[in-house]
């Protein structure tokens, strides 16, 4: 609890004496966000016995560890093209490229000199937590196949028959709304649905 043991939140009108019956509780994650929780007897609001409890915390938001890296929108391609092409000219006559690695050099040299870095946000939502809800849908949707699967195969009698309107029908409507049949009624005239 955020708020100390011992700390008096109420004065009893009818007897006088100070009491502690008022707890702050908070779960472990937020626990280390109270910077302080404390009463202030003498901020009392008028004809109340209770006093009030001044919280403090930390909310400040997190921020993502990023790896800073090259923003190919900025570069200024002609200049970019000017260099390659100066580049290309110091090579040895045309020569088969044979690893991945000598390519990647090649155009690495370039990045470093053209291409500026890119400074996102540290507020930005990480690769990891895209990572982590995908690892959580796909535990979920393992979850829903195997309680599924235990209710039909301890499906009774009398429950064959909602298994069955389970399986026939659509598992969804697809997100629409579905409109009721305009009904006509004329005199004289059969009613008319359209």
């Amino acid at each position: 609890m955020p708020l100390p043991a011992y700390i008096p939140t109420l004065w009893a009108f009818s007897t006088g004496n100070y009491i502690q019956v008022d707890n702050v509780f908070c779960s472990d994650e937020l626990l280390p966000a109270f910077i302080k929780c404390t009463v202030d007897h003498a901020m009392q609001p008028p004809r109340t016995d209770h006093f009030p409890i001044i919280s403090i915390i930390d909310i400040t938001p997190p921020c993502n560890d990023f790896e800073p890296c090259r923003n190919f929108r900025k570069v200024e391609w002609p200049k970019f093209h000017e260099t390659l092409e100066t580049r290309l000219k110091d090579l040895p006559s045309p020569c088969e490229i044979r690893t991945k690695q000598q390519m990647y050099e090649t155009l690495n040299r370039l990045d470093t000199i053209h291409v500026p870095w890119t400074k996102p946000s540290p507020y930005v939502k990480s690769l990891r937590k895209r990572l982590r809800q995908e690892e959580k849908r796909k535990l979920h949707n393992t979850y829903a196949e195997a309680c599924w699967m235990e209710w039909l195969e301890n499906a009774q009698s009398r429950s064959i028959w909602d298994v069955c309107s389970f399986i026939s029908q659509p598992m969804s409507d697809g997100g629409r709304s579905r409109v009721p049949d305009l009904v006509v009624k004329r005199e004289g005239q059969p009613i008319r649905r359209v």
